[in-house]
């Protein structure tokens, strides 16, 4: 009987199978900076040219196709073999690129396969320590991805102006309160609300004189038929000096007045 479990006992363990290296098509995206979409297609068109009929199948373990609630592909994971065979039409710098991160995931992978999983301690570890690098990855994955939002909600801010900026730039000469207001990406109501709220236009729908001495605004005097008779009426028009001064005035109290957008 001690015989017997001194057999069992001194007989070598036997190593567990280390498990097939999966990379997920996102995974190749972002080692590669190519779009996520781009990569699924060069990864379709490989398949397609391999014509390997196992690769189609659910039972493959070189590929799993992954589906949203759809039916849409969210991510395809490949064997390395696979990776090695899509990075063949890569740049040479990306293909690299895509190599050092493959041998990382398997030091990674390795070093969880060598892990003695008999040992509760050591098991703890080895995941501890995984566990440790994914969170990293995932924060800076996420702080990458704020990032992006916040540089996109400042470009959606920032284009507008922009364009406002370049149509002062082309506009000279004078412009009436309409041609101003469109140029400006705003309404004629509106804008002769802040004007008269401001304090800039008098009651009447002409500018005070400071605004005028200050080169904002010209004042004309017009004529119109009416009954047969000729009468006159002033009109204000806005200088390109002007164009830049409103603005700027528009910018800084957007949203806080009201008025028609007509």
């Amino acid at each position: 009987m001690n015989a017997t479990l001194s057999l069992f006992s001194e007989a070598p363990r036997t190593p567990p199978p280390v498990p097939l290296l999966m990379v997920s098509s996102r995974e190749i995206a972002k080692v590669t900076e190519k779009r996520h979409d781009h990569v699924v297609r060069d990864i379709q068109t490989m398949l397609e040219a391999i014509h390997s009929p196992e690769l189609g199948n659910d039972d493959s373990k070189e590929v799993v196709v992954r589906k949203d609630y759809r039916g849409f592909i969210s991510e395809i994971l490949l064997s390395k073999l696979l990776v090695m065979t899509l990075l063949t039409g890569y740049r040479p710098d990306l293909r690299y690129k895509m190599i050092v991160r493959l041998e990382e995931l398997e030091r990674n992978q390795h070093k969880l396969s060598i892990v003695d999983l008999t040992d509760p301690v050591a098991t703890a570890l080895a995941l501890a320590e995984q566990y440790q690098k994914f969170a990293a990855e995932y924060q800076m994955r996420k702080k990458r991805e704020e990032e992006i939002a916040v540089l996109e909600k400042l470009k959606a801010v920032l284009t507008p102006k922009a364009q406002i900026a370049d149509r002062i730039a082309e506009a000279n000469g004078l412009h009436t309160m309409i041609e101003a207001a469109k140029i400006l990406q705003t309404g004629r109501t509106r804008l002769f609300v802040l004007l008269r709220m401001k304090r800039i236009f008098m009651s009447d729908g002409l500018p005070y004189q400071r605004y005028i001495e200050l080169g904002y605004f010209v004042v004309k005097e017009k004529t119109y038929q009416q009954n047969g008779s000729e009468h006159l009426y002033s009109q204000p028009f806005v200088t390109g000096k002007g164009l830049t001064w409103l603005a700027r005035l528009i910018d800084d109290h957007e949203g806080s007045f009201p008025g028609e957008e007509n």
